[in-house]
């Protein structure tokens, strides 16, 4: 109850805060003029000091008035570890519609919260309240509706998320609020990018064909071109992250002794978007870039 209430507390204060931030269309203005200047308005990170704090516990809005800029709020002399103060706060967040995210906006699951020390980010999309209309304002647009003249309306408002992100320490606790353009997207179905990826599946002559078109420096080799390796593609396929996928052996020629050398072992997708590196030592599977496929032109293949 205690961890619940001091979470409740915080988002009092970062709703005050909020509110606060929301109000100021000026600055706004000012500072889409001057990027500059609004940097150097930027709030330099507040701290609160927890113990002895007495303040009513606002609940979560559906409209959030989300601050302009990023905002810093450090948290010390907590009466709880910071890992358990987040996870009273993140649990009332997601009660209020907050989700998880990575940095690309992008649901996640529920993360570990019982760390020493942590970094999660909560997304909600941002709802404006509707301007209060000015007095004098109103009659005037009917008036100019009455004489047929056609008014000016604002360009819509892009797509914002409120993203809070939560740090914290065994002894402190610090929220960066902040406001970001884009939207919220749930994660791909991995079944539907199973399936995508077996419809665009190439056969072995085409995958090694392809695989001969990268750089060495793709798969983590040294040289030109792959021109200098030798491709084998084993048969049968192979899962990996939920991904069909073939393995591939890459071995360097050796122009003087004219023997083969185990340069490295590999999974690629069969649509050949992408690309792991085995460890034939300890096991491990690490994802490499590969750069984008180019399709090929009509009537080609």
């Amino acid at each position: 109850m205690k961890r619940k209430w001091m979470a409740l507390l915080l988002m009092a204060v970062l709703l005050l805060s909020l509110a606060a931030c929301g109000d100021d269309e000026n600055a706004d203005a000012e500072a889409a003029e001057d990027p500059e200047a609004a940097a150097d308005a930027a709030p330099e990170p507040l701290t609160y000091d927890l113990e002895g704090i007495q303040v009513e516990a606002l609940p979560a809005s559906d409209t959030v008035p989300a601050p302009r800029q990023l905002s810093v709020y450090t948290y010390e002399n907590l009466p709880q570890t910071g890992a358990e103060l987040v996870a009273g706060y993140a649990e009332t967040l997601t009660d209020s519609g907050f989700s998880f995210i990575d940095d690309g906006l992008v649901r996640a699951e529920t993360p570990a919260l019982d760390t020493e020390t942590g970094m999660v980010r909560l997304g909600k999309k941002a709802v404006f309240p509707e301007p209060e209309p000015v007095e004098g304002e109103e009659e005037e647009a009917e008036g100019e509706e009455a004489g047929g003249e056609e008014t000016e309306t604002e360009p819509p408002r892009p797509d914002q998320v409120v993203v809070l992100q939560l740090d914290w320490t065994a002894e402190t606790c610090t929220v960066t609020t902040e406001l970001v353009e884009g939207r919220l997207t749930d994660p791909p179905d991995p079944a539907e990018e199973a399936a995508a990826v077996a419809a665009e599946a190439m056969t072995n002559q085409e995958l090694e064909d392809y695989v001969r078109t990268l750089s060495p420096s793709v798969f983590g080799l040294e040289g030109a071109s792959m021109e200098e390796y030798r491709v084998y593609i084993n048969t049968g396929m192979v899962t990996v992250d939920e991904i069909p996928c073939q393995r591939l052996e890459i071995f360097h020629i050796d122009e003087e002794s004219g023997t083969n050398e185990v340069a490295g072992s590999y999974f690629m997708s069969s649509n050949g978007e992408y690309l792991y590196h085995y460890d034939l030592l300890d096991g491990t599977i690490t994802e490499l870039e590969v750069p984008p496929r180019e399709e090929p032109e009509a009537g080609e293949g």
